[in-house]
């Protein structure tokens, strides 16, 4: 953030809570509108089939690692409450007492990590580097203390390494001090400021604690080193009129990187580097400044180096000149880049609404933004900043328990939930399940159950899919309807939680029926138009400015329809929508045939057998011929449109014995029969009723393939295949 004010005097930071200075804070308002609802039908039965474990606590001893797109502790997921806070590491500020209650407050609101700086220059005698290759020991003694505390009350720490702004000397500071530096740009090339650096890197990484006799690189409290708060390397960094150009100077930044995290990691290979960055991305189809070239940053591209561990990204409406309502999609699309294209977790390490918004805004606002983080399995989240109730708010972004505690307890109560252990996991309901919506289609994220096997998605209680993934798109639906979306996990066993849900509207005839902005077309004041997923209104006569965030501009944004999905058309193929169904409609010794939902935009569908293509087809059913008798197939569907192919949806079906003889094959030496004559098979144990004791049965043999490879027989809620709810179908029957 570039709008601290650290040098506030020391009177400024005491009132009385509640007197005229409060800024006309009121109570907290609710921290969630997420409703969990009764299960699809199981809850009762199924819920009590499966064993209640105990939430893992992360041994405070061990260091945080990764997995893939998780921070790890001792193997086991962990995900991170956190809140940033840049006093606490200020000699004449963060006192013992101050510390103490800090960590304190922390520990009753669940915070779990803290991300403060240890960057401080030119100074005086509490800044960490008062002059070049010279270090403040009463800082650095308050920094132990920070750290040793951390340890007793369980918190992990992001530590940061230098600072873009001039706050506290920062980047600036390294200029004026360097022979030779005279930009800002500077700092990065310049082989004496990089010294410098490297200097206060290794002094600090190999400084023995005086409280714990540890050196900070053996310290388990600290998570995680930032290499830079929000480093940029704008246009004009090397001088007015002296821009290299972005792609130079984003190979600049890319070097730096590379080269200060591997010589952390040379030094220290206990603890996790990161870039410290803002986030902004360099895309060729958006020119908002945060989406361009300008500061030199590019999200994916910078923390795909191999020895950055993590993603960085933080969020500032306020400052950046974009509603708070795109504010989740910028989470979105930051949380799902971190893990499906860089591959790494992904962390919102500052973010807030400032105080001008009013307080029920904010608490309402970030209360969207932590569901969003939920959802999308944020890996840590720290908010900007949470402070004691004495303390003054100097920037409009200080955070107060007793306004603003009940969304962030909410928040931490999530993230405990998620942080088990994998033997020790209880299966719940997900606890955040959030719907962004188009015309025709509902996207569906909602946060990792760590028991869960996979996730059945429902709409207005209708099953619509099962998946392992913890997102889906629901499409072909009617514009401008209310639909209840649920979400419910599923255990190894097959065992189901209660729903959560949410409530999505689909747009209106009045929002998708806005065409698509084009460039050089003539559009008048109150004309709207659809671009990058949002409605915009022309605020004057236009006809070459391109729609974007941007104060006083001929574009204002309306509101956000989706994530940068629009019914209108673009000229471009899209991936059409995989089938929603695939299910067998008749089987012989030989045969199989296979029926699935049409997909409105689909030309065409592909069959494939084993995963080898079958068959193409304009029709919704098909008949795969040559088989052999007794055998199980593994039967896939494609959606294609325009020449594109949607993901490939299976089932599995198998042939019927050579002799003639129909239905599935026995069950514990029972022969299950159709007692109501619809060809499925509701009496599993051969007692010529249905009973609780066939749902039993159903229950325990469900995953198993003398039933799971008979859909035909035992697709009770026909979806094409057999999971837990079509046990729950057939105990609802009774």
């Amino acid at each position: 953030m570039q709008t601290r004010d650290s040098n506030v005097p020391s009177g400024d930071y005491s009132r009385e809570r509640g007197s005229d200075d409060d800024g006309g804070r009121g109570e907290a308002t609710g921290p969630t509108r997420r409703r969990f609802l009764q299960g699809i039908g199981a809850g009762a039965l199924v819920g009590t089939l499966g064993s209640a474990g105990a939430t893992a606590q992360a041994d405070s001893t061990s260091f945080v690692e990764t997995d893939g797109t998780q921070f790890v502790v001792d193997g086991d997921p962990i995900y991170f409450h956190g809140a940033n806070n840049f006093w606490i590491a200020d000699a004449y500020r963060g006192t013992e007492d101050r510390i103490d209650s800090l960590f304190e407050q922390f520990e009753k609101m669940g915070i779990n990590f803290l991300r403060t700086f240890v960057t401080c220059e030119g100074g005086d005698g509490d800044c960490y580097i008062p002059e070049p290759y010279e270090h403040s020991e009463e800082a650095f003694e308050t920094l132990d203390y920070i750290i040793a505390r951390a340890t007793d009350h369980g918190i992990r720490l992001t530590l940061i390494l230098a600072d873009n702004w001039d706050h506290n000397g920062g980047i600036p500071q390294y200029v004026e001090w360097i022979d030779g530096a005279e930009a800002h740009g500077d700092f990065y090339v310049n082989e004496d400021a990089k010294d410098l650096y490297k200097w206060h890197v290794e002094e600090t990484l190999t400084r023995e604690n005086t409280i714990t006799g540890r050196e900070y690189r053996e310290e388990p409290s600290i998570a995680m080193w930032e290499l830079c708060n929000e480093p940029r390397l704008e246009g004009d960094a090397f001088g007015e009129g002296e821009d290299p150009g972005y792609e130079e100077r984003a190979s600049i930044l890319e070097d730096w990187f590379r080269e200060m995290s591997g010589f952390i990691k040379e030094l220290d290979s206990n603890h996790l580097v990161s870039t410290g960055m803002e986030g902004f991305y360099t895309r060729e189809d958006r020119t908002e400044w945060f989406y361009n070239e300008w500061t030199g940053q590019d999200f994916v591209r910078h923390h795909s180096i191999d020895t950055i561990d993590a993603c960085s990204f933080h969020m500032y409406p306020y400052h950046w000149n974009f509603p708070l309502e795109y504010g989740a999609t910028w989470v979105r699309e930051h949380v799902r880049d971190a893990h499906e294209v860089v591959g790494k977790p992904g962390y919102c390490g500052e973010f807030n609404v400032n105080r001008e918004s009013g307080l029920e805004t904010r608490n309402e606002v970030l209360t969207e933004w932590y569901e969003m983080l939920d959802a999308t399995d944020a890996d840590a989240a720290m908010i900007w900043q949470i402070v004691l109730e004495e303390m003054h708010d100097h920037d409009g972004f200080q955070v107060y328990r007793s306004e603003t505690g009940d969304v962030l307890e909410a928040y931490a109560q999530a993230t405990s939930a998620k942080s088990v252990a994998g033997s020790g996991a209880e299966l719940a309901a997900p606890t955040s399940v959030v719907a962004t919506t188009t015309g025709s289609s509902i996207a569906v994220d909602w946060s990792r159950v760590s028991a869960a096997a996979e996730y059945v998605v429902s709409l207005d209680g209708a099953v619509e899919r099962t998946t392992s993934e913890t997102s889906t798109v629901l499409e072909g639906l009617d514009a401008d309807v209310e639909y209840e979306v649920g979400v419910t996990a599923v255990g190894t066993g097959g065992e189901g939680t209660a729903t959560a849900t949410t409530i999505a509207t689909t747009e209106g005839p009045t929002t998708v029926e806005y065409p698509e902005w084009e460039y050089g077309t003539v559009y008048e004041e109150g004309d709207r138009v659809v671009w990058n997923g949002i409605v915009w209104e022309a605020q004057w006569y236009t006809d070459e400015e391109e729609p974007r965030f941007e104060n006083g501009y001929a574009w204002e944004f309306v509101r956000v329809i989706g994530s940068g999905e629009t019914d209108t058309d673009n000229g471009d193929p899209a991936e059409p929508t995989a089938p929603a169904g695939v299910w067998i409609d008749e089987t012989t010794d030989s045969e199989l045939e296979v029926g699935w939902e049409s997909v409105t935009e689909a030309d065409a569908y592909r069959v494939y057998l084993e995963g080898t293509l079958e068959a193409e087809t304009a029709d919704t059913e098909v008949t795969i011929a040559g088989l052999e008798a007794e055998t199980s197939y593994e039967i896939g569907l494609s959606a294609v449109a325009d020449g594109e192919e949607s993901d490939v949806v299976t089932t599995t079906a198998s042939t019927r014995s050579a002799d003639g003889s129909e239905g599935p094959p026995e069950i514990d030496g029972s022969e299950p029969a159709d007692t109501t004559g619809d060809g499925l098979y509701d009496d599993l144990d051969g007692s010529g009723s249905t009973t609780t004791t066939d749902v039993t049965v159903f229950f325990e043999h469900v995953d198993e393939s003398v039933v799971a490879d008979y859909p035909e027989y035992y697709d009770f809620d026909g979806n094409g295949q057999v999971t837990v709810t079509d046990v729950v179908d057939l105990f609802e029957s009774l």
